[in-house]
């Protein structure tokens, strides 16, 4: 990254301390940090989250999207899922950080979530590029199903049936060579026959089953990841839940020929679901390195040459679990910024793995911002003698833009101030400071030039405005200033 130099530099604000500080993203503005490690809503990295996996990769990377929020069983997170405002504005945000679409949980055809399914596909028309897939839960069998008066692998036929009759018309619903992508998520909990389940439902999707026995689930198309947290008494101190991650891609690599959904999280603490045991199961957030060593650990097993299809994020918003992260990830980062001459410098305290670069902002009245430029992560200091501004004084902000979805953090303000420069003058003296005379008498006077500001140059002198019959003149009548006075008598 570089820094752009031009003289006559005018100040054009583009931007506001507000807006660079301020939520942008799809949370209520309502929302702050909650006990589960949630961060309130605030500034988030929109780096493409494609930057945290292996160069030249071409993987799907899809949010896992909860669509409960409203219902009176869950808490209130300050919006609706089935509002179509919001709708669009999480559309607008998963798409800002560079994800191709999203996983949808779905609890049947009379649920809640249906419903705002429904808002959530059509939202979605809007935004060019963007897919979306069904997840049926295994709650869609138990409260809106014919299950338990018919077989669990009648209610999941029937429930598919109707997600392909809703669904599967749409031209953003995510298709694999043709065929849409059906996800179930934790089925195993019911006897399911899924040969007979492939050979009933519409559509002929692919199913991806939940966990690595996916893969080896009957008519499987293949399996996606999820996370392992433990309860407080079994837990490791910094537990990242990377060894269920390893599990899950060594599986996958036995069964090559199937779809592979990797998992990426940035950690799990579900103490305010009403389901949680005591104390909660957790995976640490730690300070945003759990987030970026999932990628790290899909970056191990997958690369250019040996490609990962596609990636989910668990989850975009389920704030009960902790894992949401359309609030972004605290990093735990902190900016101090000062001046030095013509060189800003900055600290920073907390680990910069988590940043992917920073962003320099100049203002005339500490609110409205004009960026200067990026430099890359390791840099702590901003040359600014490349830039030509008017006198006065100036307010310099350093923003830390973290690496995708983790939270940009804003340095206070540092004072620059740019003196007006000294302007080229002389000064005349004379010695003495007057003279008297009378009718027919003559004086002088020894007369003094010194220049200043960085004068340098002749100068010519001779007298005006004499009373009647007074005449002078110099000797000599032409002096030269510069970095020493210039002298000449002066006679009347």
């Amino acid at each position: 990254m570089s820094s752009p130099a031009w003289a006559g530099t005018a100040i054009v604000p583009t931007t506001t301390l507000a807006a660079e500080t301020g939520n942008n993203t799809s949370a209520a503005n309502t929302f702050t940090a909650a006990g589960d490690g949630n961060a309130g809503a605030g500034n988030v990295s929109k780096v493409d989250t494609h930057s945290l996996l292996y160069p030249g990769n071409a993987t799907a990377i899809y949010a896992h999207v909860m669509p409960w929020w409203g219902k009176s069983s869950h808490i209130n997170i300050g919006y609706n899922s089935q509002d179509p405002t919001e709708a669009q504005r999480q559309v607008s945000d998963i798409a800002s950080r560079g994800m191709n679409g999203a996983v949808l949980d779905w609890y049947g055809p009379d649920s809640f979530e249906d419903a705002a399914i429904k808002v959530f596909a059509n939202a979605v028309l809007a935004q060019p590029n963007f897919t979306f897939a069904i997840e049926i839960e295994h709650g869609a069998v138990l409260w809106d199903s014919c299950y338990p008066t018919c077989t669990a692998t009648t209610a999941f036929i029937n429930l598919a049936n109707t997600v392909a009759q809703r669904f599967y018309s749409s031209p953003a619903y995510l298709r694999i060579g043709g065929r849409p992508v059906l996800m179930e998520f934790d089925m195993a909990a019911f006897t399911v026959d899924w040969n007979q389940v492939q050979a009933s439902i519409a559509g002929n999707p692919l199913i991806i089953h939940y966990n690595p026995p996916g893969f080896t689930t009957a008519s499987t198309a293949g399996a996606f990841g999820w996370l392992s947290p433990k309860t407080l008494d079994v837990e490791p101190a910094g537990y990242d839940g990377s060894a269920y991650l390893n599990y899950f891609y060594q599986t996958a690599a036995s069964y090559p020929a199937q779809h592979t959904v990797g998992s990426s999280y940035k950690g799990f603490n579900d103490i305010l679901a009403s389901w949680a045991p005591t104390g909660g199961r957790h995976i640490e957030q730690n300070c945003g390195q759990t987030w970026l060593g999932t990628f790290a650990t899909a970056n191990h097993y997958y690369s250019a040459s040996h490609p990962l299809e596609t990636m989910q994020v668990v989850t975009w918003n389920d704030y009960e679990e902790g894992t949401e992260v359309e609030t972004g990830i605290d990093n735990c980062v902190s900016l101090a910024a000062a001046v030095s001459g013509t060189q800003l410098q900055w600290q920073i305290t907390g680990d910069e793995r988590t940043i992917d670069h920073y962003t320099v902002f100049i203002s005339s009245d500490g609110q409205n911002l004009m960026p200067l430029g990026d430099v890359g992560a390791g840099i702590h200091a901003f040359d600014l003698s490349a830039y030509s501004f008017d006198p006065g004084s100036y307010r310099l902000f350093v923003k830390a833009v973290g690496k995708p979805s983790l939270r940009n953090q804003m340095s206070a303000a540092a004072a620059y101030t740019i003196a007006a420069p000294a302007v080229p003058d002389m000064s005349v003296s004379t010695t003495p400071g007057t003279v008297t005379l009378t009718r027919g008498q003559s004086g002088q006077l020894q007369v003094s030039v010194a220049s200043s500001g960085g004068f340098s140059g002749q100068v010519a002198l001779a007298c005006g405005g004499l009373p009647a019959g007074v005449s002078c003149s110099f000797s000599p009548a032409i002096l030269s200033a510069g970095s020493s006075a210039g002298t000449t008598m002066l006679t009347v």
